[in-house]
């Protein structure tokens, strides 16, 4: 068992350091906004990026995972599939932008962002979208080097981009949106080899249909994964002005150690279980993985929850703090958000008896109890502790997803859980 344990903690490093690196170069984003951008215009871009995280579901029309399910064979690329549910994307996409751009102008007081912006997150929208499926390609052909690579190329431009359009030219939240429209362009133009040995030809029907049949029913449960990781922004924001929803976004940012750790493990769990499915000793492996898991996230979450707030307030960076003084009011999240991605963590680990029994319909049910859990919790604790109840509605949201897929997982396949030892370990002396 302990040469399986360390095949996994390898896994969990090689496959997690490109979205590691992804990660960390995202949040370098937070302190340049904390110091170059007032908390408003911070809550602005919280909240239109959640708007799009939602559209992000819609846009792509879940043909990238249908084209990995349905249009590889073996190994094998079927161009035909790829063509087609590269145009029905690209077709989706492009309407679904001229219909925001077209719109702009009456959705911007509704969502509290400039009509620019608006535009530039429809465009971002379309371009990603576009690019999801020769992205799914090089996954499905297993070129991980590639796949990488643009992805922090295009991370990397965004962030060198985000600080010469608003440190040197002043453009504020538009600036934000700009430079990444601009990366997403680059990124697409990067995939365009892959595009040219794969579209062959225009949509077809009989091919469109099935990938449609499998993707169209995991748009509900995509949207409602996202509803737990992005809603609180949005209703944040009809209690209180965006300037609370700056500071909560930037300080909800600081849980970045644990949803790293969360991260990777994830990114190896998985292959890791199912390439271990009917072997011998899987369940007590499981149920050790947990513990494991489990110790080593509370030393983490000990760690962050002692050494955030003095590690983001001290004058370390040529005497300056990483986070702008005008955001520490929301240093007091920092805990419950590391709480909640640990157990996002727990939820991850017992998701795997019910994917070995083929439950994955059992994924969408605990999916749909958290978004349930997040949205009553929100409804019910930002009007009384702003802020703070929101972290305490995503923490409450993702110990509801894993207490549901671990009761189902009892049913589907039961694993003897080490619940005493895990007891023991997760409290660090």
């Amino acid at each position: 068992m302990l040469k399986e344990m360390r095949s996994l903690a390898r896994e969990t490093v090689v496959y997690g350091l490109s979205t590691v690196l992804g990660r960390l170069l995202n949040f370098l984003l937070t302190p340049l906004f904390t110091h170059l951008l007032s908390p408003s215009d911070n809550g602005v871009i919280a909240t239109t990026y959640a708007y799009v995280a939602f559209l992000t579901v819609v846009f792509g029309l879940g043909l990238d995972t249908a084209y990995l399910r349905l249009g590889r064979k073996e190994g094998k690329a079927d161009p035909r599939a790829f063509s087609t549910a590269f145009w029905a994307v690209a077709g989706a996409s492009v309407f679904f932008a001229a219909l925001i751009t077209a719109a702009a102008e009456g959705l911007a007081p509704f969502v509290d962002a400039p009509a620019s912006v608006l535009r530039c997150a429809a465009w971002i929208l379309a371009l990603d979208a576009v690019a999801s499926l020769p992205f799914a390609e090089l996954r499905g052909a297993q070129r991980a080097s590639a796949y990488a690579s643009i992805r922090l190329t295009g991370l990397a431009l965004n962030l060198v981009l985000c600080w010469f359009f608003v440190a040197r030219m002043g453009l504020g939240v538009t600036g934000v949106f700009l430079a990444n429209l601009m990366a997403s362009s680059l990124s697409l133009a990067l995939l365009i080899p892959v595009l040219l040995r794969r579209v062959t030809g225009g949509p077809e029907a009989a091919l469109l249909r099935p990938m449609l049949a499998f993707a169209l029913p995991l748009i509900p449960a995509g949207l409602a994964s996202i509803a737990v990781n992005v809603v609180d922004r949005p209703i944040l924001g009809l209690y209180y002005d965006s300037a609370v929803v700056g500071v909560y976004s930037a300080s909800y940012k600081l849980g970045i150690l644990m949803m790293l750790v969360v991260t990777m493990f994830d990114q190896a769990w998985k292959p890791f279980f199912l390439q271990r499915a009917g072997q011998p000793g899987l369940d007590a492996l499981m149920a050790r993985v947990l513990t494991y898991f489990t110790a080593g996230a509370a030393w983490v979450f000990l760690a962050v929850a002692l050494l955030a707030a003095p590690a983001v307030t001290a004058p370390l960076f040529a005497g300056r703090p990483l986070i702008h003084p005008l955001f520490w009011g929301g240093l007091s999240i920092v805990p419950i958000v590391t709480f909640g991605y640990l157990l996002a963590g727990l939820y991850y680990v017992m998701l795997a008896p019910l994917m070995i029994a083929g439950r994955t319909g059992g994924v969408a049910v605990a999916t749909a109890c958290g978004a349930a859990v997040n949205l009553l919790s929100l409804l019910l604790l930002v009007p009384r502790w702003g802020m703070l109840g929101a972290a305490c509605a995503t923490a409450a949201a993702y110990g509801a997803m894993a207490l549901a897929v671990f009761v189902q997982g009892r049913r589907a396949h039961p694993v003897p859980y080490e619940w005493g030892r895990v007891a023991v370990v997760a409290a660090p002396r």
